[in-house]
Order: C-alpha cells, then structure tokens, then sequence
C-alpha cells in the first residue's frame, strides 16, 4: 500500500508522518485514521498488538478533538516520528481552535477515549490554549 504524500519511509535513523492541515471532520478523521495506520504498518517495529494500541490511541486523540472543538470544525495537524534507533514513537496531534470543555471536565461521551489514552500511551500530555489544543503521545517500545 502506497503511502500518503506527507509520509515518509525509513531514512536513516528516523521516520516519520506529518500532515499539516486537514479538517476535524468525521470523513478527514477516517481518512487520517486509515493513513496513519498503514504508516505504522510499515514502519513500527513492534508488536501487532502494540501497533494496534497505539492506532487506537491516536485515533481517540483525533476523536477528541473533533468532538470538543467549541464552533465549526477545527483545523487538524498530526506528526510523528519513529526512531529506528531507539525504537520511539513521538506523536503530536494539534487542533488549531480551543475546545469546548478543559481536557479535565470533559463530558463523559469522551471519558472512555481519554481512560484508553491514559491507559495504553506511556506518556500523554494534553495542553489546551487560546489557539488550539495539543495532545503529544509518546512510547517507549523497546519494552
């Protein structure tokens, strides 16, 4: 399966995904969904089970942000980057508009998105602005 045009393949020691602007729709979410995935495919090294959680999390991240933005869709960004390495992954998805509710009073609709994210990324952090709305996934798969 070919990759989208902002992905990249393994060049030297790092790899890495990056689309700059897409819309917090539910078809540009899919779409991103379906992208980042065949991305991990091909260029994670670990476990089929691992690569899945970290599809799903990523997935509930892009969620999020499509359902908490405050009006009309947000502008979404995702980037990420492997390092053969060290066997990382450091994912970032930005949504260039606030959202609704603070990332700690979401309505609970979102609470099981956010419990899977807490649950299976080694380490999220969500930061909310004027401007937009972070979330920076990232793991550690050597383990």
């Amino acid at each position: 399966m070919p990759l989208p045009p902002n992905a990249s393949r393994f060049r030297g020691r790092y790899s890495r995904f990056r689309v700059t602007s897409a819309a917090a729709t539910p078809a540009a979410i899919g779409q991103l969904h379906h992208e980042f995935a065949a991305w991990i495919g091909d260029t994670v090294h670990t476990t089929d089970g691992r690569r899945s959680d970290i599809i799903l999390v990523v997935y509930e991240a892009l969620a999020s942000t499509a359902e908490t933005v405050d009006t009309g869709p947000a502008q979404l960004s995702i980037t990420a980057r492997y390092s053969h390495k060290t066997r990382s992954l450091h994912v970032c998805v930005h949504a260039r508009r606030t959202w609704l509710y603070r990332v700690s009073r979401l309505p609970s609709t979102r609470d099981l998105g956010l419990d899977i994210i807490h649950a299976l990324c080694d380490q999220p952090v969500f930061t909310s602005t004027s401007s937009g709305t972070e979330v920076d996934l990232r793991w550690n798969l050597f383990a």
